[in-house]
């Protein structure tokens, strides 16, 4: 019975394909981002314009400008809104700041998570521990809590209360269920203006919004325009979130 015989050759060519493959494998993988960002948000944003209903945009007016800001912190996952006005329930549309003597700024800190196009904000009180958000968090909380068979009672032993530490959060059996008040909100680029985003919709009531349609369009600044939220030698300011 005869054998197959390898050349040497042969099988160092084999040997070197096979670790080629391997590293271009490998480096795929390490090259895989995953989920990105639709664009860096990092940094001061000033308003530019707005639909309260979600259509028929307005021009905010120049003088307006910066008195209608956000601030996102990418490091900690934080965004603080701010608007000069002498009443928290004023819109871009009638906002008094300048030359009014009741004025001061009010602002709403959220945290918030950033995927693609996606963005999930939670509300937070200023100097508070922040938050843990995720994209996706608020599809679990509407689901209800209902366990993997669908049952939300918790009376298992008949008795009419709940059941006991056995398989409840104290037994820390599960993950902890997704916070309340999650907003989501989706963002847009607008063609052939730079670094200026569609926001769908803010929370209810920040800039005067619906919660549902209203759309807001801003543009980036330099972080120095968000300085004087903090520090206005003319009215009241607003604490940092962190």
């Amino acid at each position: 019975m005869s054998t197959a015989f390898v050349r040497p050759s042969a099988f160092r060519t084999l040997f070197h394909g096979a670790l080629v493959a391997t590293a271009l494998s490998t480096a795929a993988c390490a090259d895989d981002p995953g989920p990105g960002k639709l664009f860096d948000e990092d940094g001061a944003w000033e308003l530019q314009s707005f639909a309260l209903e979600g259509s028929g945009l307005e021009q905010v007016a120049s003088a307006r400008g910066g008195e209608l800001l956000m601030r996102f912190d990418n490091e900690n996952r934080v965004v603080q809104t701010a608007m000069c006005a002498n009443n928290e329930r004023a819109t871009p549309s009638n906002t008094e700041c300048e030359g009014v003597n009741d004025s001061q700024w009010f602002c709403h800190c959220f945290a918030y998570d950033f995927v693609e196009d996606e963005m999930a904000w939670l509300e937070f009180e200023a100097g508070a521990t922040v938050p843990v958000v995720k994209v996706g968090d608020a599809a679990q909380a509407d689901a209800g809590g209902a366990d993997e068979s669908g049952d939300t009672d918790t009376d298992t032993d008949g008795s009419g209360e709940e059941g006991g530490d056995e398989g409840g959060a104290d037994a820390g059996g599960g993950d902890e269920a997704p916070a309340d008040g999650i907003h989501m909100l989706t963002v847009a680029e607008i063609s052939g203006a730079a670094a200026t985003i569609d926001f769908t919709p803010l929370p209810a009531e920040v800039f005067g919004s619906n919660g549902t349609t209203s759309k807001y369009t801003f543009v980036k600044k330099a972080g120095s325009v968000y300085d004087v939220v903090l520090e206005d030698p003319e009215r009241p300011s607003c604490e940092p979130c962190i």
